[in-house]
């Protein structure tokens, strides 16, 4: 492969032409090249500033040619490129790929974020495995490519994938952001589809998934209307699945995907997360911006490594005393009021558990890897107040009373330098922290005057 980076130049001679071993030509980088070679046997199409001419010697024996973002707008290909196994045209303003349409050895043909409608001119590609068409205006697929392994056609305004029937070999579909709204677009000959992608559109129900048992990624998240996953019961296979940003109240048939590494249904409004009990292959959970209260489920994740809790309604966190695999909790904004259960979880690398109920940090300060944030992160209560001033004024985290604070005048240069340290930390926090730091700042202020 040659990879030409020169941004000046603006015509390459034909020597290439004399190459033997080069495959691979990319000039994507050459912003102001105007021509490859002068030959009149050649191929043309519209670059930024003019015209590229490629040699005919030269072109026919690369397999490899790649041509993304280069505002094209023209295609015009002979069949001495008829050895081409892979193009990329990503990123063009191509509108027309009739010429594409003599590539019958392309496996690989990458044609995302350009101005494509038609793709009738595809048909004849039978031997393309991986194909790319994302952010075009494609709204009918009925071309038949029976070795399709890959198909990226999101952000599409599809109607009509019955083309796909043809594709039995189908392991990869990209429809995100596709409006659809029934998944019965879907032909249900799909039986060896292993990753799915339908998020960000209008779907309501997913009773086909139920067709497709050798699932193993599923990307069901931002589909607001979708309410149940019953049918996933009968994706025993799956190992990621993100149900985020929907409207589902009811993780119940989770139990049954035990295979599951990776699940995300945070921002929903699900309450009971008893059926994770099942998961024991569970790595990653994220659950945050829910209604969960109760994390007793999780005491039987012995694999867990990342935990996402943050927004919750959490309070008791011994369910989570003996998931030694865990590396990173977060859990900000909960209800969280002791971190003793956290003592033994030595392999934490990060904790973040700002803005919750706790006044006593010490179980886990042991830990090397812990990001302190005893001071002014907790929520304030009747509980806890005198004793969250007290840690605010005290740099090394003493348990002085503030009264101390306000009546002896030996204090009166540290409480200057702590009432700058405390500003200093903090002022980067919310409207409730700054509230507090000027209520704290007037206190330090009165007591440094009645000291003088």
């Amino acid at each position: 492969m040659l990879q030409l980076e020169f941004k000046n130049i603006d015509e390459l001679c034909d020597h290439f032409q004399k190459s033997k071993i080069l495959e691979i030509l990319d000039i994507t980088q050459l912003n102001n090249l105007l021509k490859l070679n002068t030959s009149p046997n050649v191929w043309r199409c519209a670059l930024q500033q003019g015209l590229l001419s490629v040699n005919q010697e030269f072109v026919k024996r690369t397999n490899d040619f790649t041509l993304s973002g280069q505002k094209l707008q023209l295609i015009h290909l002979v069949s001495f490129l008829s050895n081409l196994t892979k193009l990329d045209l990503d990123d063009n303003q191509i509108s027309d790929i009739s010429a594409i349409s003599c590539l019958i050895n392309l496996r690989m043909l990458y044609l995302s974020k350009n101005c494509i409608v038609d793709v009738s001119a595809l048909e004849n590609l039978t031997n393309i495995v991986k194909l790319h068409l994302s952010s075009n205006n494609v709204t009918l697929f009925k071309i038949a490519l029976p070795n399709l392994v890959e198909l990226r056609i999101g952000q599409n305004p599809l109607q009509d994938l019955c083309g796909l029937q043809h594709s039995t070999k189908l392991e990869y579909l990209d429809l995100q952001e596709t409006k659809i709204t029934n998944l019965s677009i879907i032909p249900s000959q799909l039986q060896n589809l292993r990753t799915l992608m339908i998020f960000l559109n209008d779907i309501s129900e997913i009773q086909l998934i139920s067709k497709f048992p050798n699932l193993e990624l599923l990307y069901l998240n931002s589909n607001q209307k979708l309410k149940d996953i019953e049918p996933l019961q009968n994706c025993t296979k799956i190992t990621y699945l993100n149900i985020k940003n929907t409207s589902i109240t009811n993780i119940y048939y989770l139990k049954y995907c035990s295979q599951l590494i990776n699940l995300n249904f945070s921002n929903t409004s699900v309450i009971d997360v008893k059926p994770l009990r099942y998961l024991k292959h569970l790595q990653n959970l994220f659950m945050s911006k829910t209604k969960i209260s109760d994390i007793w489920a999780l005491q039987f994740l012995k694999n867990l490594k990342y935990l996402n809790m943050e927004y919750t309604r959490v309070i008791d966190l011994h369910p989570l005393q003996h998931l030694y695999k865990l590396e990173q909790i977060e859990l900000n904004n909960a209800h969280v009021q002791d971190v003793s259960p956290l003592s033994k979880l030595t392999a934490l690398k990060l904790l973040e558990i700002r803005y919750n109920y706790i006044s006593n940090w010490n179980p886990i300060r042991h830990h090397n890897n812990y990001y302190d944030f005893s001071k002014g992160d907790q929520k304030i209560s009747p509980e806890n107040e005198r004793h969250f001033y007290d840690k605010m004024l005290s740099i090394h985290n003493s348990q002085k009373q503030f009264e101390r604070f306000q009546n002896e005048n030996k204090f009166r240069t540290s409480l200057i330098y702590k009432k700058r340290y405390v500003i200093t930390v903090f002022n980067k926090y919310n409207k409730q922290m700054n509230m507090l730091l000027d209520k704290l700042a007037y206190f330090i202020d009165n007591s440094i005057t009645q000291s003088q």
